[in-house]
């Protein structure tokens, strides 16, 4: 032999030593005291009991000695039974019938039981019920020990023939048959008994099994050189595509999975060897459920190997509940799981239209990915994105004194203040000092003025002063009484009176040369006639007439030069008269004309020089506005001394913000007055509202802000994801139905023996893996396996491509190996921090569990071996608060987990409850300890009951170290239950998650929404207090253990104790019953350190809104939520969609608010641009919106009340 198979041979060899002590009390036959013996039973219980009915333990022992004895036994049975059957997968009540008794040489001798068959024994009011179940066997061990030891066979079919019929169970058949064949058989004996007992072949069969074979992992294991290295070299690593990017039809999730999960799930499909890490409530079942969807179309035969079949049953039902029923098979329902297999087969169909949903889905997707990669994108131009910008706008409204302008910047002094607003911000707070914004358009008319020199600004700020005397008034007031003497209308301004003064004027030089009269009538025919001759067509008499009319109208005296001119220029004064006169009075030259007309002269040149520097677009021209008006802006020019000061400063300011362009934003500064301090802050909130409506415009993926688009299509894309995972497990069921079909088309023959099979309950793994490959194969692709029942129900030359290890580091590598052995693919899950494995026995008097301290677990030997995954997210309803009991502790916080409602409510996520217990309990005669003081059962008994009352939807469990404890509050429950009859539904054991009392070994592979832990321990009779209980010892195992039995709570745990501390014994405590009292005594880990201090600005706005109306709010509770909500009943989550960037979208639209609704929250989505334009009408919806849930949260519970009044 080489040193590789002596290497491997040693390693085989010491793993079938190990295999052969599994459940050690195995192997001592039925010389145990826990023990039904049936033998001497009433004829008509076991006439009864053969014929396969149920047949209580009273018809069968009727002495009420014996029978009370058999109680106490039975009780056993049943109680070992169940631990059993569920921390090991094996079902280890039988009725064992006969004995065969052996004499080997050298001295040796032994008994084993002969026929086993499988039944069941459980508990029923005052008695117990018994029953055959399934179908005997003749026990492996007396087969191999008459082959080895003394070279004899036995017709094992032809004895299980003869020891069943259609009558019933007949083992004296047997008996007298085996004894006829064997009486020449020296050392060999064969006797008459019957008795009912745990008992398990296991041990046996798994050590025959366990022959050396060459794996490429067990290789590595046992250390054969090389092994590890071609191991590491075959891995291969697979990256993930995000869900954001694979299509709909490529996705073979058909559970929710997070990203970590998926990275599992991608990972098993390549076939490839891995172990995976994982913490409590970390999704063990579901990520399970997803890699068998995965492997299962692709044609793989898997195997789930657990030893607890809680763990299994997890699997199963996830599987069941997405209608792949019997997909997974066991061997214990294996008749049952085929044929829910088969009607799955027959009824499956493949979803219709998917393609195209599969296309709405992927527009749908881009559309929101659109969105949100449009909210998060940098803007090459400006350098910020539409995000920021809301964020920051949100900010600036936050501010104690917020910026207000409406001021809008052009799309290249954006671009020109994108980089750097610093030095803009320089100059409009240095423009503030100045003074340049304590005068607005509307506070100074000196607004906007221009001077070319100081000198310039003083004189014309002295001209104005002098203007804003009695000059104006005067002038108005003189104009007007000469309007008024002539007959004028009143001016309003300047150039009315102007205008008016210099028709006067006209009219008066008219009147000087002509009679009043020439203002009588039209002079059109005396123009035409005093025209040139060539510019005229009238006949000669009537021009001579019109002439000499013309020279009538002159005054006598008067000298015209040119009369036709003068005739039309008078024309002209008629007409404006007329325009201009009050009433019909003819033109008249009034008093103090001149006077008027020299005063009107010198002001309005004035005026003109002293408009020159002043805006005139906006204040207007001073000769066409009202003359109130002129005066309003004299006295303001007069008046404002102080809008000139650093006059020439503010100039260059001026000119150097103009060429910013921000001419429009210092006209608004001015007009509102802002301050210095407050400068910048309005030009940041000018910006970035002017990039955010630039932004908007420019994207059409951003919906142009339409929230309700927004709305319905996340609502749209959450319908059709989750439609997406339906698809695919109905596309999984349609692909197994379609291989059914197929291998019943081609194979008929092995079609009909699985038919007749099936009828006859004759099914077994080996028809199913053996004698019918194809059709095996098509009907049941997964295998739910327990590690001890691959010495038995697993057939030796079974293949699987793939074996699924879980809570592989409560599994010793030696159980680990035949599965392995039989596999291509080893995936291994499990928690190496509390996770361990144990030893066990069958013997219901050996209730203690014992860790295995001489070898690894299959994790513990594996993880150096093969990549390695983690599961560190707890998804359990207890949130961040329940994970803290162990994460600091146990796993060196590697535990992620968020904050649950109850914890932000100020609600523990566990209490403590101490036990007043007056005086002293009795001691165990044994162990002398006292345990199950009666004072902590009533209470433990009291908190059961208040939990069906209160929480009646939740699952519950009771936890002890002490096995007294146990026994005794199962008891004190049973008792009581029978007066609280409204109550029975909840302590109901057919429930899927029934109520349990366990120590805390039995509950290691077990949760319930709440969990109970009674310490179930008191002082000794000499008023001591102990240093270990039960399995919470002060060494490793007790921490390990301590750590199980505070992570059996999915949502509450209870600590129940009837011992404190007196003194200085708390500091004697070391270990885990150090940990305990700490907790006990109300320590809590101190709460996790913020990676940061500040949520979204938005959100802190909402919070403010929403905390004026009396909620309590807090918008940095937890750094990976959003806006935390409580109005004392209902807590809510408000988040925006600029959580779209924090991962996947079916993450942040559809998980995520999931796992908040588990963890107790109500969850709300508000919407940035909603939130921005109109914070206060989403404050209203979500107050109204709390009403609401707390209405209904007191209509419950008024009904929680008044059913436990009942």
């Amino acid at each position: 032999m080489t040193a590789e198979s002596d290497q491997r041979s040693a390693a085989w060899a010491g793993w079938r030593d190990r295999l052969t002590a599994v459940g050690e009390s195995a192997r001592r036959g039925t010389e145990r005291s826990a023990i039904l013996d049936l033998s001497t039973a009433h004829p008509g219980g076991i006439a009864r009991l053969f014929s396969g009915r149920v047949t209580r333990l009273s018809t069968l022992i009727r002495d009420e000695k014996a029978r009370a004895r058999s109680m106490r036994v039975a009780r056993q049975i049943e109680h070992k039974a169940a631990e059993l059957a569920e921390d090991r997968g094996i079902d280890a009540v039988h009725l064992l019938a006969g004995e065969m008794l052996w004499h080997g040489s050298r001295g040796r001798s032994g008994h084993l039981p002969l026929i086993v068959q499988p039944a069941a024994i459980q508990a029923v009011p005052g008695d117990f019920e018994l029953l055959i179940t399934g179908r005997s066997l003749i026990n492996p061990e007396v087969v191999s020990l008459l082959e080895r030891r003394f070279s004899s066979e036995i017709d094992v079919d032809g004895i299980v023939a003869a020891v069943h019929d259609e009558n019933g169970f007949h083992p004296d058949e047997a008996l007298h048959r085996l004894d006829r064949e064997f009486h020449f058989v020296d050392g060999v004996d064969f006797q008459g008994r019957l008795v009912m007992g745990t008992y398990s072949t296991a041990a046996s069969g798994l050590s025959t099994r366990a022959a050396t074979r060459i794996h490429p992992i067990l290789d590595a294991v046992a250390g054969v050189p090389g092994a590890a290295d071609a191991l590491q070299e075959r891995a291969r690593l697979v990256t993930v595509n995000s869900a954001d990017e694979r299509s709909a039809l490529s996705d073979a999730l058909i559970l929710d999975a997070s990203a970590e999960q998926e990275r599992v799930v991608a990972q098993a499909s390549t076939g490839t060897s891995f172990v995976v890490r994982t913490v409590p409530g970390s999704g063990v079942a579901q990520a399970v459920s997803n890699i068998l969807a995965t492997l299962v179309p692709v044609g793989r035969r898997v195997a789930v190997v657990a030893s607890s079949r809680a763990t299994l049953d997890a699997v199963a039902t996830k599987l069941a509940l997405r209608g792949l029923a019997g997909m997974a098979v066991t061997a214990q329902h294996l008749r049952q799981d085929v044929v829910h297999a088969i009607s799955r087969n027959e009824r499956a169909q493949a979803p219709q239209d998917r393609e195209e949903r599969a296309g709405a889905y992927a527009r749908i997707r881009d559309a929101l990915l659109g969105y949100r990669r449009s909210l998060g994108q940098v803007s090459q131009t400006y350098g910020v994105s539409v995000e920021q910008a809301l964020s920051e706008l949100a900010r600036l409204s936050l501010l104690p004194d917020p910026p207000h302008t409406k001021v809008r910047l052009h799309s290249t002094v954006l671009e020109s203040l994108a980089v750097d607003r610093t030095s803009a911000a320089a100059l409009l707070r240095k423009a503030a000092d100045l003074g340049q914004f304590d005068f607005g358009p509307d506070d100074s008319s000196w607004y906007g003025a221009e001077f070319d020199t100081p000198q310039d600004a003083e004189n014309i700020y002295l001209l104005a002063k002098r203007l804003a005397g009695n000059d104006l008034q005067v002038l108005v007031e003189k104009s007007r009484r000469v309007f008024h003497d002539a007959g004028l209308r009143r001016p309003t301004n300047l150039t009315e009176i102007g205008e008016g003064l210099a028709l006067l004027l006209r009219v008066r030089s008219t009147l000087d040369r002509f009679q009043p009269v020439v203002y009588d009538r039209s002079l059109e025919e005396l123009i035409i006639a005093t025209a040139p001759r060539r510019e005229q067509d009238m006949p000669v008499g009537s021009r001579r007439r019109l002439r000499q009319l013309a020279k009538e109208y002159q005054r006598p005296g008067a000298h015209v030069n040119d009369v036709h001119q003068a005739l039309q220029e008078i024309q002209e004064e008629r007409i404006l008269w007329g325009q201009l006169v009050a009433d019909h009075r003819p033109p008249n030259v009034p008093v103090g004309l001149g006077d008027v007309n020299i005063m009107y002269t010198a002001l309005t040149a004035d005026l003109q020089e002293l408009q020159r520097p002043l805006d005139r677009e906006r204040i207007g021209d001073l000769m066409r506005v009202p003359v109130e008006r002129v005066q309003e802006v004299l006295d303001s020019l007069s008046r404002d001394v102080g809008a000139l000061e650093h006059l020439h400063e503010r100039a260059e300011l001026l000119a150097a913000l103009e060429r910013e362009g921000l001419s429009e934003l210092v006209d608004d500064f001015a007009r509102r007055h802002v301050t210095t301090e407050h400068a910048a802050d309005e030009l940041e909130l000018a910006w970035w509202q002017s990039v955010l409506e630039l932004l908007l415009e420019r994207d059409g993926s951003l919906l142009n802000a339409n929230t309700q688009v927004l709305a319905r299509l996340e609502r749209d894309f959450v319908l059709e994801d989750r439609r997406v995972v339906d698809d695919h497990a109905q596309e999984l069921a349609a692909t197994l139905a379609s291989r059914w079909r197929e291998a019943i088309d081609l194979h008929p023959d092995e079609a009909a023996e699985l038919r007749q099979r099936l009828l006859d309950d004759a099914v077994t793994p080996s028809t199913l893996m053996q004698r019918l490959p194809v059709v095996g194969r098509a009907v049941a692709p997964v295998w739910l396996f327990s590690p001890y029942q691959f010495g038995s129900d697993v057939p030796d030359r079974a293949h699987f491509d793939t074996v699924i290890l879980l809570d592989a580091a409560s599994m010793a590598l030696s159980e680990a190996v035949l599965p392995i052995a039989q596999s291509e693919q080893v995936i291994a899950i499990g928690d190496p921090v509390l996770g361990t494995p144990s030893r066990f026995s069958i013997d219901p008097n050996d209730p203690e569990v014992v860790p295995i301290t001489d070898e690894p677990s299959a994790f513990a030997a594996l993880r150096g071996l093969l990549p390695e995954f983690t599961l560190d997210f707890s998804y359990r309803s207890g949130g961040r608060a329940l994970a803290s009991l162990v994460n600091r502790r146990w796993y060196d916080l590697q535990i992620r987990a968020l904050p649950s409602a109850a914890e932000f409510a100020g609600q523990s996520a566990y209490d403590v409850v101490q036990v007043e217990a007056p005086g002293r309990g009795t001691p165990d005669p044994d162990s002398g300890n006292v345990e199950a003081l009666p004072a902590e059962v009533a209470k433990v008994v009291d908190l059961a009951f208040a939990t069906a009352v209160w929480h009646p939807d939740d699952s519950l469990m009771v936890v002890t170290p002490s096995e007294a404890m146990a026994q005794q509050v199962r008891a004190a429950l049973r008792s009581e239950l029978a007066t609280r009859q409204a109550l029975q539904t909840f302590f109901d054991p057919r429930q899927p998650e029934p109520f349990l009392v366990l120590t805390v070994a039995q509950a290691a592979a077990r949760s319930r929404d709440r969990v109970i832990f009674a310490l179930g321990y008191g002082r000794t009779p000499h008023g001591r207090m102990l240093s270990a209980f039960g399995a919470i010892t002060p060494d490793p195992s007790g921490m390990r253990w301590l750590g199980v039995a505070l992570t059996r709570a999915r949502r509450h745990l209870t600590l129940v104790a009837a011992l404190q501390p007196r003194g200085n014994e708390l500091e004697r405590l070391t270990g885990a019953p150090r940990v305990l009292f700490d907790l006990l005594g109300g320590e809590r880990d101190p709460a996790p350190e913020r990676r940061f201090f500040s949520a979204q600005a938005l959100l802190v706005d909402l919070g403010r809104r929403l905390h004026r109306k009396g909620l309590k709010v807090n918008d940095h509770f937890d750094d990976d939520l959003g806006l935390a909500v409580d109005d004392g009943t209902t807590q809510m989550i408000i988040e925006t969609d600029s959580d779209y960037n924090r991962d996947t979208l079916r993450e942040v639209l559809r998980l995520h608010p999931t796992l908040l609704t588990k963890l107790g929250w109500k969850f709300r989505r508000v919407y940035s641009f909603e939130l921005f334009a109109n914070p206060q009408r989403i404050a209203d919806e979500i107050a109204a919106e709390l009403d609401q849930h707390r209405a209904a949260a007191e209509r419950q519970q008024r009904e929680y009340a008044r059913r436990g009044q009942q």
